[in-house]
């Protein structure tokens, strides 16, 4: 195929695909109501000016994407808009990953790989969050491109890297995690030119210099989150983890899951190992470079930081664009099959696996592993419990994480609190938002008690310990309970008289 041919095949299939995965993005953006991290962002977000935005705690979460968000919420407070900003960018971002991908793989399989990369159930769910995912993946497909795309790298093009992932970093800190994985990448693949080495430390020094300032000076902040509720990731949950959403998305069904899982390993480990024999072909030293360099090493690091102690929880979403370059060694494993036609079927398997996946996803199936266990209904709790507020209610979330979501469906309705705070949370997000209230004041102060119950994750059983709820026995009876998934409502009335003495229960 000539020059021309392909780049006429390129010109009918990339918009194609771009066009898919943004409609993808944007489908349906406010079916979920907000979880616990985007709740936190929201309403940081919505202070009424920047500098609020910027006082706003916590003070280890940079504000860059909060602010911007402040200015996007002038479109809307509801969940589509607050989410369309992502969606936006992560659409940008398809664009700019074909731009990368064109650039140091085949042209066969750099589509393929953009395929599975659009229809990616993860990606999407990420796209649809409001949360600083998309806009981190933006400044680090951006900053890559400025890279692979120069013929010559200028103190231009080195100062538009630099500053792409130092704003990186300002967003969330563990974008630094792609200074080190863009130098080995040109190390390897060829393109660190002769005496370029100490200008590329110099801007990289530059790069991440600003997170490093800004982590020095909230280190109190970073050191509590980390030591306060630390989930050390086993490497072989970490690698099963990573298995399952780097190659279909969190939403497999489960008859296919074992053999994904198995196709999935294959043909990765087929992709790499062939590049790392084949080494001596320079067009194999760019995608070994990119496999490992941009796939591996940040997921490594990512896993270094966590049981080093430096990163709390090795979440799969710090490092969301190693996917992409993992997606391209198994795809590269997949093309060492000889038969085209054997080839192209398992390639159809796997993107009928995501198209499956994406179904259950916008079906309103629930996440699991990385995805955050907290996304439960809380918008339609809110909802069945706004219908039937009455004056003398209180809202209470048994904890911090589903009081943030209750007090923004509530807002005005009725008086929110909660019982319970959680570790990760700190002193600094408590005083900003309210401490908890004990139930035996709540039940003695108003004359019902909303009681919202959601466990961390879904198989949490939903009923409240009888010392967590002993005052409201004491001094109120239970009245009704509804049930939604992963949730229990109950609603208490007091037995107590306005003038604070206890009543006496009937019977």
């Amino acid at each position: 195929m000539t020059a021309r041919a392909r780049e006429r095949l390129d010109g009918m299939w990339v918009p194609l695909i771009v066009l898919v995965g943004t409609v993808l993005r944007f489908w349906n953006l406010g079916q979920r109501g907000f979880w616990f991290d985007e709740a936190l962002a929201v309403l940081r977000a919505a202070q009424p000016d920047l500098t609020s935005v910027f006082r706003t705690p916590p003070s280890y979460e940079l504000p860059v994407y909060h602010s911007i968000l402040h200015f996007w919420l002038a479109f809307g407070s509801g969940e589509a808009v607050a989410r369309s900003f992502s969606a936006l960018l992560s659409s940008v971002n398809l664009a700019l990953a074909w731009l990368i991908l064109k650039r140091i793989l085949p042209r066969g399989e750099a589509l393929a790989t953009l395929a599975l990369f659009a229809l990616s159930p993860w990606q999407v769910a990420y796209a649809q969050e409001a949360r600083p995912y998309a806009l981190r993946q933006s400044l680090e497909f951006g900053a890559l491109l400025v890279l692979v795309a120069a013929s010559r790298r200028t103190a231009l093009a080195w100062a538009g890297w630099s500053l792409l992932l130092g704003l990186d970093g300002l967003v969330h800190q563990l974008g630094l995690l792609w200074i080190p994985a863009h130098l080995v990448y040109l190390e390897m693949s060829g393109k660190m030119g002769k005496g370029e080495r100490g200008k590329a430390a110099g801007w990289a020094l530059a790069a991440a210099l600003p997170a490093l300032v800004m982590a020095w000076a909230n280190r109190a902040a970073i050191s509590r989150l980390n030591s306060s509720n630390p989930v050390v990731a086993p490497l072989l949950d970490f690698v099963v983890g990573a298995g399952q959403l780097f190659g279909a998305g969190p939403y497999v069904p489960r008859p296919l899951y074992s053999p994904v899982m198995v196709l999935l390993g294959v043909f990765t480990a087929a992709g790499i190992g062939y590049e790392l024999l084949a080494v001596r072909k320079f067009r194999s030293r760019g995608c070994l470079a990119a496999y490992t360099a941009l796939g591996l090493l940040p997921l490594l690091m990512l896993l270094a930081g966590n049981w080093c102690g430096l990163v709390y929880n090795a979440k799969l979403r710090y490092a969301m664009n190693a996917h992409l370059f993992v997606l391209a060694a198994w795809v590269h494993g997949v093309w060492l099959i000889r038969r085209r036609e054997a080839c192209l079927a398992v390639l159809g398997l796997f993107l009928a696996v995501e198209a499956a996946s994406l179904g259950m996803y916008f079906r309103g199936g629930f996440p699991t592993l990385d995805m955050a266990p907290y996304k439960k209904p809380l918008r339609e709790a809110a909802g069945l419990v706004r219908e039937r507020l009455k004056p003398g209610d209180v809202v209470v979330g048994h904890d911090y994480l589903a009081y943030l979501p209750l007090r923004i469906y509530l807002a005005g309705a009725a008086p929110v609190r909660y019982v319970l705070t959680v570790p990760e949370v700190s002193e600094e997000e408590i005083k900003w938002m309210g401490r908890p209230s004990p139930l035996k004041d709540l039940i003695r102060e108003y004359t019902r008690v909303w009681l919202v119950i959601c466990p961390g994750h879904f198989g949490d059983s939903t009923f409240p310990p009888d010392d967590f709820i002993a005052p409201l026995r004491a001094y109120g009876v239970l009245v009704e309970e509804k049930t939604l998934p992963g949730i229990r409502i109950q609603l208490w009335r007091s037995r107590v008289k306005s003038d604070g003495s206890r009543m006496i229960p009937a019977g």
